[in-house]
């Protein structure tokens, strides 16, 4: 990736992974404190264990044993970008603390042990920070796979960028961009906010002072409290996964407005349409997914897929296909893309689940500007009964070639 660097470097005869991007600390592999001793700081991030005999360096042999010294420490270095490197812990009670460099601050927290937690891949914070103020120039803040659970946490910085992180209460100058991260209490943000596949719940107002809240493949409950644009009128925009949850539990705007992006789910996105079930000789139609462009690019053709299940309620023999079926005009006329996929099964007991799957391609057509995609279960006529619960993820993929 352009703008990465991974070096390795040996630290009290301990090889040690470091991922910088554009000069600064990104990602490290990092050992247990306890398996190494001595070594030299790195230039641009300290170490930090709770629990360390006092003395350290913030080396990863020698590393410092609270926070408030890891940040003295660090900004005393002088850097363009500072990171302190976190070991599990819980660190509130060391109070307030104070970061008085000018340069943005990342604090990353670890697990001891090798390899280093994906918090994209599984966010499991363990390090709970205490409150920290920045005293200069209002700095970004990055919180990497870390928690909080204090209110007003983080005064005086501008932007606060999170992944895998846990966060109880934000209250920020500048804009707020969570990615993998759940975010649990009350929200005061000068700029916008930007949630990317998080977990979000509150009992307290959000307040935004910028004009853009987007919810992007995040999941929102028990949100009983209003969103609020504090100042000039806002847009809340949600895709059509978060609009599933912010729909239903009818999160009120005030000063601002709510949209759903695109008109249905873009190409590679995944949508859950439902059926009842038809009963035995009968075909049921699963919701339309339109696919658009402006217009198809010559060339561009789509992978579709959908799997598709439901349950069968009365003993005996049960026949069901599943095909997908395209629409180039506006649903009046729907056309098959795949030959049926056949499930047949002679049950005993009821409930039974049964599951189908069925894949294809087609190209674009012409100058289209949108088309309908769906699949369609048929309840063959010599099925002893109806099918229930019908439900399927149907995807399209963009391809060209």
């Amino acid at each position: 990736m352009v703008g990465f660097l991974k070096t390795i470097e040996t630290v009290a005869g301990q090889t040690i992974g470091i991922i910088r991007e554009n000069g600064q600390v990104e990602d490290c592999a990092i050992v247990d404190p306890a398996d190494v001793g001595g070594g030299a700081p790195l230039p641009d991030a300290l170490y930090v264990a709770q629990g360390a005999p006092a003395g350290g360096n913030g080396a990863i042999g020698t590393p410092f044993n609270t926070l408030a010294d890891g940040l003295v420490a660090l900004a005393g270095l002088g850097v363009n970008f500072g990171c302190l490197l976190i070991s599990p812990g819980d660190y509130s009670a060391e109070g307030v603390l104070h970061w008085t460099a000018a340069a943005p601050l990342m604090l990353k927290g670890y697990s001891a042990g090798f390899p280093f937690p994906d918090p994209f891949l599984s966010p499991n914070p363990q390090v709970q920070l205490p409150s920290i103020t920045a005293d200069l120039g209002s700095p970004d803040l990055y919180l990497d796979n870390v928690t909080s659970a204090l209110p007003q946490q983080y005064n005086g910085f501008t932007n606060i960028f999170g992944v895998g992180c846990e966060l109880q209460s934000v209250l920020t100058g500048g804009d707020l961009q969570l990615r993998n991260s759940r975010m649990l209490g009350s929200m005061t943000v000068g700029g916008n906010v930007r949630l990317w596949n998080c977990e979000t719940q509150t009992d307290s107002n959000w307040n935004v002072g910028g004009t853009s809240i987007e919810f992007v493949g995040t999941k929102i409950t028990a949100f009983s409290a209003p969103i609020v644009f504090t100042g000039s009128a806002g847009v809340v925009t949600v895709d059509d996964f978060s609009n599933f949850y912010f729909a239903g539990i009818g999160i009120a705007i005030t000063n601002g407005t709510k949209t759903v992006a695109g008109e249905g789910p873009p190409p590679g996105f995944v949508f859950e349409p439902t059926a009842t079930g038809p009963a035995a000789g009968a075909s049921e139609p699963s919701t339309a997914c339109i696919i658009s462009g402006a217009p198809f690019a010559p060339g561009v053709g789509f992978i579709l897929a959908c799997v598709v299940q439901w349950n069968a309620q009365t003993a005996g023999y049960i026949e069901a296909e599943v095909k997908l079926q395209f629409s180039s005009d506006g649903g009046a006329v729907w056309n098959d893309v795949t030959t049926p996929t056949k499930v047949s099964q002679t049950i005993a007991a009821n409930p039974t689940f049964m599951q189908a799957s069925c894949f294809g391609f087609m190209s674009a057509l012409g100058n289209l500007v949108s088309m309908q995609v769906r699949f369609l279960i048929t309840n063959a006529a010599g099925s002893v009964g109806a099918l229930f619960n019908v439900s399927g993820q149907l995807s399209a993929l963009a391809c060209t070639g």
